[in-house]
């Protein structure tokens, strides 16, 4: 991150934990429809017009160590889709399925082969893709194996995790993420990475209220008061990126215990001053985070589905938010820490393991209520406030991806979240509301 950039956000921290209201000129958001979480109408355009056509998190190169090595994934409805670590050493993903009668390939979540063959007709394909062999060849004429391997998906890396896209046409994967993508790679050391804990489990509930509460912290005082106890809404602020990104900034003093002991990643520190006692906080650190990710809490939404964060020295935690249904989602969660995962795995990890679920259980136990409030003939609508501004850039985003015109009039949000509030044009707007602000304040002195 750049230090201008740096720089603007301490001041704007400073302000925001002072701040008397919203900044002159905010939009007001409208009211959501509760169709766009009970309507199948639009769940399906979600499939079509979203999901197949993101960059989509599939996992992390720990998952497929070696050549030969496998992974299936199948979070998109309907898409099977095989991980391989080819013997060439690169990571490709192909649709599950046989180009002979589309037959899945192998139901098993992970393993290691040099060659995979079709259970159904015996057709063979290497950890590359290819087809190497096919059963009784004299009765396919003029066959050329080179045209019938594997269908390919896009695949990209961003460090050592992969990312899949169903849509060719799609751009790439860091002009996707655009300055996000940046910071990633240069403050996060996204190459450096290892996998500490990998979870997933369902809720019920449509997956947009999942990625909804992992990106508003309205709700941090009244759910988490125990896991995070005394955190105010209003030592924070949002951004807004390009392509429904955003992310949140969250002041660390913020994180206090009831002794008023600053919270150290999500081990209270004088927890982790009763573990150093027999143990040494060994555990490899991020050698380039910058100084502002030290001193405040860095949590990154991607579109559409990914939220990355609160970023620490020794690693950070990744959720991914899957639609299964129109009313059930499956939540998938990882902890990344730095090095390689054994020296990784220290005694430290459990514990911060263990609270960060904790933390998320209480938004799952919490959101399933929402879920059972949203079909209610009761619910008029979802009214946003500033603090929610992310979810309103969440759902302006799909839609226009979408294509507003393809969704049904009682379905759309207004759009109004205009180009000055998204980064960098914000930057303008913000330290023109902190000069009028204090202005103001020297003028009442």
């Amino acid at each position: 991150m750049e230090q201008e950039q740096i720089d603007h956000f301490r001041r704007r921290l400073a302000f925001t934990d002072t701040r008397q209201g919203v900044p002159e000129g905010y939009p007001d958001f409208p009211i959501i429809h509760p169709g766009r979480y009970i309507d199948q109408r639009y769940f399906d355009l979600e499939q079509t017009h979203v999901f197949r056509k993101s960059w989509l998190m599939a996992g992390h190169s720990d998952q497929l160590p070696e050549p030969g090595c496998f992974k299936t994934w199948d979070r998109v409805i309907g898409e099977p889709v095989i991980l391989f670590h080819g013997k060439d050493g690169q990571i490709r993903a192909f649709y599950n399925i046989c180009r002979h009668r589309g037959a899945t390939l192998t139901n098993k979540p992970y393993g290691k082969v040099r060659t995979l063959a079709c259970a159904y007709h015996g057709w063979i394909y290497d950890n590359q893709g290819d087809l190497v062999s096919i059963r009784d060849q004299r009765d396919f004429p003029d066959f050329d194996k080179s045209c019938y391997g594997l269908k390919p998906i896009r695949t990209e890396m961003l460090g050592k995790m992969i990312f899949i896209n169903f849509d060719d046409d799609a751009e790439d994967l860091r002009t996707s993420l655009g300055q996000i993508g940046k910071e990633f790679m240069e403050d996060y050391a996204f190459e450096m990475t290892c996998v500490v804990e990998h979870d997933a489990w369902v809720a019920p509930c449509n997956w947009k209220l999942l990625v909804e509460g992992g990106i508003e912290n309205y709700h941090v005082r009244t759910i988490h008061r125990q896991t995070l106890p005394n955190y105010r809404e209003n030592q924070g602020m949002h951004t807004l990126y390009p392509g429904g990104h955003s992310r949140d900034t969250i002041l660390q003093e913020g994180l206090k215990d009831e002794d008023g002991l600053v919270l150290d990643g999500f081990v209270r520190r004088h927890d982790a001053e009763v573990l150093l006692d027999d143990h040494e906080d060994d555990r490899p650190m991020n050698p380039r985070l910058n100084d502002l990710a030290n001193e405040v809490g860095f949590i990154y939404s991607t579109h559409p589905n990914m939220q990355m964060g609160p970023f620490y020295s020794r690693g950070f935690v990744v959720s991914c938010y899957w639609p299964t249904s129109l009313t059930q989602g499956l939540h998938e969660f990882y902890v990344f820490g730095y090095g390689d995962a054994e020296s990784a795995k220290s005694v430290f990890w459990p514990r911060d393991v263990a609270q960060a679920k904790a933390v998320l259980n209480e938004d799952l136990d919490f959101i399933e209520m929402v879920q059972k409030g949203i079909v209610s003939r009761g619910n008029m609508g979802v009214k946003l406030g500033y603090l929610e501004a992310r979810l309103q850039h969440l759902n302006e985003t799909l839609d226009r991806q979408i294509g507003i015109e393809n969704i049904p009039e009682d379905l759309r949000i207004d759009q109004v979240i205009g180009d000055e509030w998204i980064w960098p044009n914000d930057i303008a707007r913000y330290e023109a509301e902190m000069e009028r602000t204090n202005v103001a304040r020297e003028a009442a002195e």
